[in-house]
C-alpha cells in the first residue's frame, strides 16, 4: 500500500487520514480504517524498520484504537482490541 512512501510520508500524509476514518460515524468505514492501521504496522520501509514511527503510534494511533475498543459496534470493538494488541508489542 505504502511501499513507495517514506516512514515520513507515511506518517504525515496517511496516518491522520486514518485516523480520521476511525472516528467515522459509519462502521465498515471504522472497521476499514483499523484494517488499514494493520497493514501499516506491517510494512517495513527499504532499511528494514517499521514504516510507522513509535511518535505516531502512541501519540496518535493508540488513543484512536483505544477509543473503538468500546465502539457499539461488535466487529470494530473485536478489531480494535486485536489492534490494540498489535501496538502493544
Amino acid at each position: 500500500m505504502s511501499v513507495v512512501m517514506t516512514a515520513e510520508q507515511v506518517g504525515n500524509l496517511i496516518v491522520p487520514f486514518v485516523v480520521k476514518a476511525t472516528r467515522d460515524s459509519v462502521p465498515n468505514v471504522r472497521f476499514s480504517a483499523l484494517n488499514i492501521l494493520v497493514k501499516l504496522n506491517q510494512e517495513q520501509g527499504e532499511d528494514g524498520k517499521p514504516k510507522l514511527a513509535g511518535s505516531y503510534v502512541g501519540g496518535t494511533i493508540k488513543p484512536s484504537v483505544a477509543e473503538l475498543i468500546n465502539d457499539p459496534d461488535v466487529d470494530v470493538s473485536q478489531l480494535a482490541g486485536h489492534v490494540a494488541e498489535l501496538f502493544d508489542k
